[in-house]
């Protein structure tokens, strides 16, 4: 039969299989068709080369959320600043209002 120790090891190596099955195919999911950076660390840049695949640093798609990515955040800022001043004048009026209640 089978001791402690053998039961621990089998499932000690299940787990070391299935993390690195889904790993892979994490890897397999995001870089499909590309071979990024964050690719190559997942898959390895000499498997794309293999291929006959070039190592790009920025692929088109991504210039584009790049760029939505820095529209939006404007947006963003604009719309923060605006609260914030709201505030501020908000908060004006209320001190005016509190003084002119205390005299």
């Amino acid at each position: 039969m089978f001791g402690v120790k053998e039961i621990i090891f089998i499932i000690g190596i299940a787990v070391v299989a299935v993390s690195a099955s889904k790993r892979n195919a994490q890897c397999d999911y995001v870089c499909q068709g590309k071979m990024t950076i964050e690719c190559c660390e997942c898959i390895g840049c000499h498997q794309g080369m293999r291929f006959g695949k070039r190592a790009n640093m920025v692929s088109p798609p991504e210039e584009v959320e790049d760029a939505r990515a820095v529209e939006e955040m404007a947006r963003f800022e604009k719309l923060i600043g605006a609260m914030e001043n709201e505030i501020a004048a908000r908060s004006q009026r209320m001190r005016l209002q509190y003084e002119k209640q205390a005299i």
